[in-house]
């Protein structure tokens, strides 16, 4: 036990030191095929272009070259979605000291906003293990309150890893702690009614109720804010789940 936390201690003073930027080679392709058809006063026109197809050939050659590439086409090429491209890269992990952090994905087809997991005071927050060698974030995080967290770069916490067989050990500590998680998770959406997952989230947190909107955490229950209401309203009056 006493190894254990001498370990625990040197990932936390990690965590402090100043974050160091990834060299992992990235390009962001963005090609339009798609225009409208215009007409200017002369009659002539400009109708379809092939931005598409250069977004693959090109796409193609600097993968080639090392580069993780990701392509935006048509549709696609929004400006929600090219800033989100920008900033997509899973590149930091940290311990929160303070707050609660939310972690979202989009619908496939409808982009609809979907949180997925909470980070709450004494946990680890980030998109892990993807953080450790850059690879794009499955998710995207943010603070839903003032909150403090420690954080270290992916590629200084993999170094770390890499020192020893101590270090390997902890590296094993933290995917269990985090696969328990996401097991657990999973498992209540078939074991658990909503009215018991509200329940274990408010002890989870006991008071979430007070920090974060009613949608937000209708989003992580899976439930529409309405029914989500319901089971305050059956909560307050003692009502049995």
């Amino acid at each position: 036990m006493l190894s254990m936390r001498k370990y625990v201690l040197v990932l936390i003073l990690l965590l402090v030191v100043v974050p160091m930027w990834s060299a992992t080679k990235r390009a962001l392709l963005i090609g339009i095929s798609d225009y409208p058809v215009y007409k200017n006063m002369d009659g002539a026109s400009w109708g379809s272009i092939h931005g598409a197809n250069d977004v693959l050939m090109i796409g193609n050659t600097l993968k080639l070259k090392g580069f993780s590439v990701t392509s935006l086409v048509n549709s696609n090429a929004t400006a929600t979605n090219i800033r989100k491209a920008f900033g997509e890269s899973a590149n930091w992990f940290g311990f929160v000291t303070e707050g609660c952090f939310k972690y979202t994905t989009n619908g496939i087809s409808d982009g609809k906003e979907h949180i997925t997991w909470f980070s709450f005071e004494g946990e680890y927050v980030g998109d892990y293990p993807n953080c450790l060698d850059g690879r794009p974030a499955q998710t995207t995080i943010e603070a839903m309150l003032p909150s403090r967290v420690f954080r270290v770069s992916g590629e200084q916490l993999s170094d770390m890893f890499r020192q020893n067989t101590k270090t390997m050990e902890l590296r094993s500590i933290i995917a269990e702690h985090l696969l328990c998680q996401s097991r657990a998770r999973y498992l209540d959406f078939y074991r658990a009614t909503p009215f018991e997952r509200y329940d274990l989230l408010l002890h989870r947190c006991p008071g979430i109720v007070e920090h974060l909107p009613l949608n937000a955490i209708a989003s992580f229950l899976n439930v529409t804010p309405v029914y989500l209401s319901k089971i305050r309203k059956e909560i307050a009056f003692g009502v049995g789940k």
